[in-house]
């Protein structure tokens, strides 16, 4: 007799869910659900490091664990080593971006370019190398190059310098501003000697000046120093400055007030002003006309574009290149020959406009430019000034030399020194003496008047007007006695020079040596 079972004892089949990949795209389970290595009816979660049943209410039951959730919020800032790996390079390319505004912004510094020169610089670039992912990324604008230079290349240039001279010796150079703007600045640059006994000039900062005293830029100096914490007193061993009462007089200046504090400092004054001064005290010696005439052909041609263009005309009927005439500087920085060589060269032209314009326009001015090129005498000290002026600028260029010429100059001044006394000097007389005994204000020594020798195109100029009868034997005498005269004062200057510097062993040039020793130990 057989019974069929009751429904309580029929078991229902157990069905297990297996993993669905699926599961992995969907948001709540994005980033942390995977496969389990324990079988396909299990899900792996990477950020518990968990395995479970899989079926997706364990899984969202997991997911709603406050452990789960905390460890998952700790994983979404941490990088895959793919992203990690990007961003490595991502953050190199970055920081050569950064370095490569950094080189444009010091070039613009360095050449004195306009800071809007960048709002088309970074876009050259880029056109120039498309193939660069640097050039392609440069940003770099007006307003962030101005940040860069004073902000960034600026402030650690200028905490870099202070440091140096806070650790080592150190020189001052130091100038005032001579533009036209309101505000008065001085320029202060150190000559520092660092820990491997390289010698460098630094630009250190710009000090604002009310008041160009000698008290009040030594408070400003000082001050400076006080404020980075520079101790000048043990430090500063020079001053360099130019000849200005205010900055190298002898009984009140900041030399002298330097000096209170640094009993032993090296004080130089900037020879190439010293040469200045020598050729702009011997011009005093030649007659103001020459000097006024310069001024006034420049006046009356450069303001106006119309005369610009008609003396362009005489220029090219002359066969003279059109250049500009120039105009001498205010303060004679031996600008002025350089004017002279530019008014010899359009003399003829010149000559030819001011008829024309004398007998067309009837200007007073123009008459008296046309009596200065009519007068020979004119030309006769342009020609003497061509000749003689560039023995002081030469020598002035060699000064300002980038190289080092410190073994030269005593031996160029020498020679300068003595070419302008053969100008008027017997030569047998400085033959037989030292340059330091040659006594150069002594008439019996001075060569006849004949001889005097103004250079060789005044020379044959005079012996052209002599021929022509233009000139009387006595107003050449008056033109030589007024060069004689500039000899005598150029060499008088550059004897005061020279006399500290080389040929008189006194106290100056003692003094000078002791202290170059005791520097150097």
């Amino acid at each position: 007799m057989s019974t069929s079972p009751t429904k309580q004892q029929i078991k229902k089949p157990y069905y297990r869910q297996k993993y669905n990949a699926s599961w992995e795209n969907d948001e709540q389970f994005k980033g942390w659900l995977a496969r389990s290595k324990k079988g396909q009816y299990f899900f792996h979660c990477t950020s518990c490091q968990f395995d479970g049943t899989a079926g997706k209410s364990e899984i969202e039951k997991h997911a709603k664990g406050q452990k789960h959730l905390k460890l998952v919020e700790g994983c979404k800032s941490q990088q895959t080593i793919t992203e990690l790996l990007n961003n490595s390079v991502h953050a190199k390319l970055e920081n050569t971006v950064k370095h490569s505004e950094m080189h444009l912004a010091a070039f613009i510094a360095e050449h004195n370019l306009p800071y809007t020169v960048m709002e088309h610089l970074p876009k050259l670039v880029q056109k120039v190398c498309p193939d660069s992912k640097v050039a392609l990324k440069l940003k770099c604008g007006r307003t962030k190059t101005e940040s860069i230079v004073t902000n960034v290349i600026g402030a650690v240039g200028k905490i870099s310098v202070i440091d140096l001279m806070q650790k080592n010796k150190f020189a001052i150079i130091i100038d005032e501003s001579t533009d036209t703007s309101t505000i008065k600045h001085m320029a202060v640059i150190a000559r520092i000697v660092d820990n491997n006994l390289l010698v460098r000039d630094e630009f250190v900062t710009l000090i604002e000046v009310e008041k160009a005293t000698a008290d009040a830029l030594y408070d400003l100096i000082i001050h400076f120093f006080i404020q980075n914490k520079i101790p000048y007193k043990e430090n500063m061993i020079g001053y360099a400055g130019d000849g200005a009462n205010n900055m190298m007089g002898k009984h009140h200046s900041l030399a002298t007030n330097l000096l209170k504090d640094v009993p032993d400092l090296f004080i130089m004054k900037c020879i190439c002003h010293s040469f200045h001064l020598c050729a702009s005290y011997a011009c005093l010696k030649l007659p103001r006309f020459v000097e006024d005439f310069a001024r006034n052909v420049h006046n009356y041609l450069n303001n106006s574009s119309k005369r610009l263009l008609e003396f362009k005309e005489f220029q090219v009927f002359c066969n003279i290149k059109p250049h500009k005439i120039l105009y001498p500087g205010q303060t004679r920085w031996l600008s002025l020959l350089s004017v002279v060589n530019r008014l010899i060269e359009q003399y003829n032209a010149l000559k030819l406009y001011f008829t024309s314009a004398v007998l067309e326009d009837k200007i007073l001015n123009a008459q008296t430019v046309l009596d200065s090129l009519s007068n020979p005498f004119n030309l006769l000290y342009l020609q003497f000034l061509a000749y003689v002026l560039p023995f002081f600028v030469d020598l002035n260029i060699e000064m300002q030399s980038e190289g080092i010429k410190i073994h030269l100059v005593y031996d160029r001044i020498g020679t300068l020194y003595k070419e302008i006394l053969e100008c008027y000097i017997k030569k047998d007389y400085i033959r037989n003496k030292k340059l330091y005994e040659i006594q150069y204000k002594n008439p019996s020594y001075y060569l006849h008047e004949n001889n005097l020798f103004c250079g060789g195109t005044v020379s044959a100029s005079i012996c052209s007007l002599l021929k022509e009868k233009k000139v009387t034997a006595l107003q050449i005498s008056e033109f030589k006695n007024r060069c004689l005269s500039f000899y005598v004062e150029a060499t008088q200057q550059i004897n005061g020079i020279y006399e500290k510097s080389v040929g008189n062993p006194g106290a100056d040039y003692y003094s000078m040596n002791v202290r170059l020793r005791r520097f150097a130990s």
